[in-house]
């Protein structure tokens, strides 16, 4: 199951992780290994993320893993964007932004993800 793909935007390379819809815990497993192995697979400090979380559904283990990976990922990321929360999912985003320390901002729609992405990138 492929759930990320390297997307250009303005000519920056943006990888995407598409954690749409998912709801079992094998799916996320599958996903958030594909995401790990990519990244971990880069120099520090070179990736500009973007990811999807719209219906996605969260408990208290996926929520953990999805903490660990964004912990573990960190040195990699220079910056991420997050799009498809809303409600309770917000509030859980927030606190595995505080816990994590990424830099990292909600969006409603891809296309202001995308855009934020580039103008952290031309700013350095």
């Amino acid at each position: 199951m492929k759930k990320t793909q390297l997307i250009s935007h303005k000519g920056l390379q943006i990888y995407y992780s598409d954690f749409s819809n998912l709801k079992e815990l094998a799916d996320f497993d599958d996903a958030i290994n594909e995401v790990n192995s990519y990244i971990r697979s880069q120099p520090q400090n070179s990736i500009y993320t973007l990811t999807n979380f719209s219906k996605t559904f969260f408990n208290s283990t996926i929520t953990k893993k999805i903490s660990d990976m964004a912990a573990g990922n960190k040195p990699f990321v220079k910056t991420n964007a997050v799009i498809g929360l809303g409600g309770l999912t917000k509030i859980v985003f927030d606190g595995i932004i505080r816990v994590t320390g990424r830099d990292s901002k909600s969006f409603n729609t891809i296309e202001e993800a995308k855009e934020y992405l580039y103008e952290r990138s031309i700013k350095g």
